[in-house]
């Protein structure tokens, strides 16, 4: 679906903001995203850390399924930030099958993880979500860097090599 379509390339960094009074530079914001000011940032970052955390809680079917979810979601934020004026990217089906399968179906945890990043019941589209303009840049960020942290825990520890011929024959 247009929803999972790999993106070609990333998009520009946008140009250096004016620093504000307190000499700080406000977080950038990407070209169609209106500013999200830091209480709305800060209530989206403590919302997505419990749903991180949930997600890493959950009793996943097995590692390719938890895997698969964390990815599937990963890129849907990353073509969100990427093309944030594209309403393709700001929809999501339930009758999309892959997405159906590989997110929605996972767990509970992801669709919890989704509304914590700001995707909402479309109005008048039923079993679709939508995210609106008003969940900007930084909140995509705070989302892509949860999902990144989720992936890298919930990807299993090396064995190294070693240790792995040494294991006992009734582990394998």
């Amino acid at each position: 679906g247009a929803a999972t379509e790999a993106v070609a390339a990333p998009a520009a960094a946008p140009a250096a903001a004016p620093a504000t009074r307190g000499g700080a530079a406000p977080p950038p914001q990407a070209s169609g995203s209106c500013r999200e000011d830091g209480e709305a940032l800060q209530r989206r970052r403590l919302a997505l850390q419990g749903a991180t955390t949930e997600l890493l809680r959950t009793a996943w079917s097995s590692e390719e399924a938890c895997q698969t979810c964390l990815g599937t979601m990963l890129k849907l934020f990353e073509n969100v930030r990427a093309n944030p004026s594209e309403q393709k990217f700001r929809r999501l089906s339930r009758e999309n099958a892959a997405l159906e399968r590989r997110v929605f179906s996972a767990s509970p945890a992801a669709e919890a993880f989704l509304a914590a990043a700001g995707w909402r019941p479309a109005p008048g589209e039923p079993g679709t979500l939508a995210l609106p303009e008003d969940v900007g840049a930084g909140s995509l960020e705070l989302a892509v860097q949860s999902l990144q942290r989720a992936l890298s825990e919930a990807a299993p520890p090396a064995v190294p090599a070693a240790a792995a011929a040494e294991a006992p024959s009734e582990w394998s």
